[in-house]
């Protein structure tokens, strides 16, 4: 039931989105109980009615017609399928847990979300900022196998070593997790004065540089 109403909003968003309708879209609603999934989805049909758009003729009148099966919820939005079931696992997400998984790297986020446990949740949510990405996946692998796992020992059991690879491995996800992190929050600075923009811009282009002769560093090796 819970995904069938969430992907009939998508889809209806989508379609007062291409008819130029002004809505609040799901994403930035604050969503305190299931049943407001289906209070969003029955205001959004009344924007379709009021706009006569996606309706078909009923014993009763006009009404709405049945909203898109996922597939389509995609195409029309212009996302995989995967990238579905992560908008979709993070909307589950209770509104507290949402506003405080934000912060954090969407992977994290998408990661955590995927636990039915809410109480795991929360206790990941405040732990995961300490750990990578690749740490914080395969806490969630191992609590999603074994329920009776707590989160603690989910994230302190070590994998098995695998020579000199996988030791250089845990560092690069480490220098991963900071790009990522990078990336949000200049996609989320907002305005900022012209000089903390050169400020920004300048730092980045040392980082550029820096990422350069990393680059040309990895070519020589493989070269050799």
């Amino acid at each position: 039931m819970a995904d069938h109403v969430v992907r009939s909003a998508l889809r209806a968003e989508q379609l007062l989105r291409d008819a130029l309708v002004p809505f609040q879209p799901l994403d930035d609603m604050r969503i305190e109980q299931r049943e407001e999934f289906v209070e969003h989805l029955d205001a959004l049909k009344r924007l379709l009615r009021k706009h006569k758009l996606h309706l078909v003729k009923t014993e009763a009148g006009l009404d709405v017609a049945p909203l898109a099966p996922w597939s389509e919820t995609e195409k029309a939005l212009g996302i995989s399928e995967s990238q579905r079931k992560v908008k979709v696992g993070l909307l589950r997400m209770d509104p507290d847990e949402q506003d405080r998984v934000r912060p954090l790297p969407q992977e994290h986020a998408v990661q955590i979300s995927r636990l039915p446990d809410r109480e795991k949740r929360n206790e990941l949510i405040e732990r995961a900022p300490e750990h990578t990405h690749r740490e914080v996946r395969r806490a969630v692998d191992r609590l999603l196998a074994d329920r009776d796992l707590d989160v603690e020992t989910a994230l302190s059991v070590e994998p098995a070593p695998g020579g000199p690879t996988s030791r250089l491995r845990e560092p690069a996800e480490v220098i991963a997790d900071l790009c990522r992190q990078l990336t949000r929050a200049l996609r989320n600075l907002g305005e900022i004065d012209a000089e903390g923009r050169a400020t920004v811009i300048q730092r980045v282009a040392v980082l550029d540089g820096t990422l350069n002769v990393f680059s040309r560093a990895g070519t020589q090796v493989d070269d050799g």
